[in-house]
């Protein structure tokens, strides 16, 4: 038997149901903070031989509905392949970009827009008509160069106003491009 929940109910269960999952994450790394060692990580990836691209593949295309950052995806990246940074940066900007589409378009279809246009409809128009117009990238880059602002939420904010996608596309490239190349040179003073 199928059950319909209507689209406002589905996605506040679907939310509890990945904040319930992040916090069990969160949790297990605390208690088991060896999990998040180069080394381990390393030792645990270097097993695959052959099916390690794939795998990291997978990983980069896993994490767009699992929201989990890129960040940590780039870092195992430059830890796995540490002479291809560049390869690395550029299939981490397109899985970002794939997480772009995802939530821009998942914002539309799973009622947020409706949502907000109906519950908050002078702060949507407000911000909608800022993000409407071609000023918006400069935004879009600002947040995107931002390392703590969750890239995923412009995403969805983007796609609730409904700004031209075209805008949060350049955008995201043009702030993305360098703090990713940051970590890619500069990471190691930090991570690794």
């Amino acid at each position: 038997m199928t059950i319909f929940l209507p689209k406002e109910r589905a996605f506040r269960f679907l939310t509890k149901l990945w904040t319930l999952f992040i916090l069990v994450a969160i949790v297990f790394l605390v208690l088991n903070p060896k999990f998040l060692s180069p080394e381990y990580l390393k030792s645990m990836f270097t097993g695959y031989g052959n099916y390690l691209w794939p795998m990291y593949i997978f990983i980069l295309v896993a994490r767009v509905p699992l929201v989990f950052p890129p960040t940590p995806v780039l870092f195992l990246g430059f830890l796995l392949f540490p002479n291809l940074k560049v390869l690395i940066v550029l299939l981490v900007l397109f899985s970002t970009l794939l997480s772009a589409a995802f939530f821009y378009f998942f914002a539309g279809h799973s009622g947020l827009s409706e949502y907000f246009h109906r519950n908050y409809p002078k702060q949507t128009a407000k911000i909608e008509l800022m993000l409407s117009k071609p000023r918006a990238v400069w935004f879009v880059i600002i947040w995107s160069l931002t390392p703590i602002a969750p890239i995923d939420l412009l995403c969805v904010i983007a796609g609730v106003v409904r700004l031209p996608f075209r805008y949060l596309i350049i955008g995201m490239i043009i702030g993305q491009l360098p703090i990713l190349f940051a970590y890619a040179y500069l990471g190691h003073l930090f991570f690794l």
